[in-house]
């Protein structure tokens, strides 16, 4: 076949798809109009039900519009010259024939019920256009069941399943937003025909994804590229192709190989298509693993009688070749692709420990979080090996062997096993085992003293040293009465860090670099949902001990007190300015800029006391998009794509409306999609403002200690008589936080008389002090 008549087929293809989509929906609706009393939710599921409905429609005398008849005849000719296509290229399937031979029968049914005084048309759809809708949206927006137009309340944005087709032209392969224009879908079972460019088109989105993933797990492994950055952007992936699976295979991927391995042999009689999708290498791929799994056990009781699986030692699994070695398929003498088997036998049937047994990262996953909405797990993966144990039952190893090898059931019962897994457990188990070897094969150079499980031990170690640190603070510095609590919260935080830490842990799964990278993602979100408790920047309320600190030093410096330079804390401002300092160090009123931002008003003070209460800060969080896609489990939503475009979080109904048209104008590649999201993450990490690295701890630890040192100052300065305390403080850092109102005070009211400022002198050289600030 020609790579024209390769284009004629797939035009022919995706407008015989849109003009079928169009007629049936309609008969779908005069169908429930017509025979109300019928509650099928699909009363068209097979190709004989749609002739089945138009009798109905003709026994109703339902009046069919001109455009529907228009729709039908597109169909038929369209449908016609896919199948003539095929049937040139020895592809014809004989279903489509039968689907013509429908239509036209349906024609016959409705052409008479359209009005005497109608011409009918000709084949074309006045406003369709030949090039179908993009079926791989999974972005877009599901319409509003009751769409108030003056509603501007915050909406959370869903994946939708494959839409009625809307007369708006949109190149496939593109992530675009869009309401669809009818919530009627029909999808025929026995259309086979129909689902040969949506299979092969939909693989080749992954393949695309997955070799972008495979890069920048390069780039993890030489290390331009945080090894939990990989991760949150192989999750998003994970989760973003199934998406796209589910809206066509979504119970198990028993017929997604069933199509695959048919797609592969028209794709084989087909070179010239092949050659523009890379088509066959990602079917017979997916096979491969479908197939391994279905016969895992068969598969693992061969290689077990060789105690293979049956070592301790997990690194005789490793991949031990250079990943641009191609994938070895399947043959008919028996022969595979055996690191890739054994790579996914080993994590089926190690497995079930983690599912049986309390997983290492599973008590920081269920840290409680104050009001912020508990995060799933940090293994994407996880629900679809729950779900393969849950349909499977398996009995350790070692029992199996207990059985006789001379049993007439042991043949039996391994058969029995087979069964058809999620396409979600098959893709998971292929980006699990190609990450992990393309993580030790970093540009084809082997490194097997590269393990991703060191670092997340080495981050759970480091973390777990600065909470400690905070929590002995809080207890010294701090009324403890007070911070109970908290220090309640910290405590079981350590715990988890150090549950972890010391957890031995050296099966394949684990030490796989999405695995670990997820675990230091799930460790880097809950430091920073407690840290910023600890550092006044929480969402409800916070210690204001940071923001007091930071308003007092730019006070200090930039009034004309002109306090020296010091380099952390001109860091530390210029770090949270978006939100302690709302964009700007200001240079003057720093009072009244302090009591908004930090409090939303006054305190409570007299002219010869200061009133001493918990207050809690107000000032936001900043804001990370790494942190909040793990806080809802990396969906994929309109919050997302503003996001990673450097636009405003939409919060209406009217913002979100203006994304999905400007989306719809300007589509993007999945694979853009997937660059602009890890240069948006890098930034967080990387960037002049490390928001997702942070290392709140030691900052509160530090303004702790200057606010230590300023109460000790004021003790010994001649305000040690004229200031009183209600009720009286002894804490230094206490009494510091308590001063840092009326001293913003008097700076702006007396910063110009040198009587005054000269009260201020012993200030000026040791009561700020710099730590480390990042982990």
């Amino acid at each position: 076949m020609s790579s024209g008549e390769s284009r004629n087929l797939r035009a022919s293809y995706e407008s015989y798809k849109l003009s079928t989509n169009c007629f049936l929906g309609w008969m779908v609706a005069q169908y429930r109009s017509a025979v109300p009393g019928d509650e099928n939710p699909s009363p068209i599921a097979v190709t004989d039900d749609i002739v089945k409905v138009a009798k109905a429609l003709q026994e109703s005398k339902t009046v069919v519009p001109l455009s529907i008849i228009g729709a039908l005849h597109h169909a038929i000719e369209k449908r016609r010259e896919v199948g003539n296509i095929y049937k040139a290229s020895g592809a014809e399937d004989r279903s489509h024939g039968y689907f013509i031979e429908r239509l036209e029968e349906t024609l016959g049914i409705l052409e008479p019920l359209v009005a005497a005084s109608k011409r009918l048309p000709n084949s074309e759809i006045p406003g369709i256009d030949s090039v179908t809708l993009n079926q791989f949206a999974t972005l877009a927006l599901e319409e509003e069941e009751d769409n108030d137009d003056n509603d501007v309340s915050p909406i959370t944005a869903t994946t939708s399943k494959l839409p009625a087709a809307p007369h708006r032209r949109s190149a496939k392969g593109k992530v675009v937003f869009r309401q669809p224009h009818c919530k009627i879908e029909v999808f025929l079972e026995d259309d086979d025909m129909c689902r040969v460019f949506e299979v092969s088109f939909l693989l080749h989105q992954a393949v695309m994804m997955r070799d972008q993933l495979m890069q920048f797990w390069t780039e993890a492994a030489i290390g331009t590229l945080p090894i939990p950055v990989a991760a949150w952007l192989t999750s998003t992936v994970f989760l973003l192709g199934n998406q796209l699976i589910s809206n066509y295979f979504p119970l198990t991927s028993e017929e997604m190989d069933k199509y695959c391995v048919n797609v592969w042999k028209f794709l084989d009689a087909q070179p010239d298509i092949d050659a523009g999708i890379d088509g066959k290498f990602s079917f017979l791929r997916f096979c491969d693993f479908y197939n391994a799994i279905k016969s895992w056990k068969r598969n693992r009781d061969q290689l077990a009688w060789d105690g293979d699986l049956l070592k301790s030692e997990h690194d005789e699994v490793l991949i031990r070749r250079d990943p641009d070695t191609p994938h070895n398929h399947s043959s008919a003498d028996g022969k595979c692709d055996e690191e890739h088997l054994r790579g996914v036998l080993e994590v089926l049937q190690n497995s079930r420990e983690y599912w049986n047994e309390k997983r290492p990262v599973e008590r920081l996953e269920v840290h409680k979080k104050a009001s912020l909405v508990q995060a799933g797990s940090s293994e994407p993966l996880l629900f679809y090996l729950t779900d393969f144990h849950d349909c499977v039952d398996i009995p350790p190893l070692g029992e199996e062997h207990s059985v006789s090898m001379d049993s007439p059931d042991h043949a039996a019962s391994t058969n029995a096993s087979d069964f058809a897994p999620s396409a979600g457990l098959v893709l998971g188990l292929d980006l699990l085992i190609t990450t992990f070897d393309v993580f030790r094969w970093p540009n084809g150079e082997s490194n097997e003293d590269l393990d991703a499980r060191d670092s997340a031990l080495e981050l759970a170690t480091q973390m777990r040293t600065a909470v400690d640190s905070s929590t002995e603070v809080v207890r010294a510095s701090l009324d403890n009465a007070s911070h109970v609590d908290l220090v309640e919260k910290m405590k079981e935080f350590h715990g988890a860090l150090d549950d972890y830490a010391t957890e031995d842990c050296t099966q394949f799964y684990y030490r796989a670099p999405w695995t670990a990278g997820g675990h230091m993602g799930e460790m880097l979100f809950q430091a920073q949902h407690m840290g910023r408790y600890l550092a006044g920047c929480c969402t409800g309320g916070g210690l204001c001990i940071v923001p007091a600190t930071l308003h007092l030093y730019n006070a200090l410096r930039r009034s004309d007190f002109k306090l020296a330079e010091i380099p952390i804390m001109e860091e530390l401002c210029n770090l949270f300015k978006a939100n302690v300092f709302q964009g700007d160090l200001t240079d003057r009123n720093f009072l009244s800029i302090y009591r908004r931002i930090v409090y939303g008003g006054p305190l409570n003070k007299t002219k010869s006391a200061i009133e001493w209460k918990s207050n809690q800060s107000i000032v936001p969080p900043l804001s990370s998009i790494f942190c909040d896609q793990y806080a809802i489990n990396h969906k994929t939503g309109p919050i997302f794509l503003a996001r990673i475009n450097g636009q405003s979080a939409p919060t209406t109904i009217a913002q979100e409306e203006k994304i999905v048209k400007k989306s719809s104008l300007q589509p993007q590649p999945l694979t853009t999609v997937m660059h602009l999201a890890k240069e948006t993450v890098l930034a967080e990490f990387n960037g002049p403002v490390p928001v997702a690295r942070i290392n709140y701890f030691a900052i509160f630890d530090l303004c702790v200690k200057v606010l230590e040192n300023f109460g000790k100052i004021i003790d010994e300065s001649d305000l040690k008589d004229a200031v009183k305390f209600v009720p009286p403080v002894e804490l230094h850092a206490i009494r510091g936080i308590s001063m840092v109102d009326s001293v913003l005070d008097i700076i702006v009211e007396y910063s110009k008389t040198y009587r005054k400022r000269k009260k201020f002198l012993n200030l000026n050289g040791w009561c700020f002090q710099a730590r480390h600030l990042t982990l």
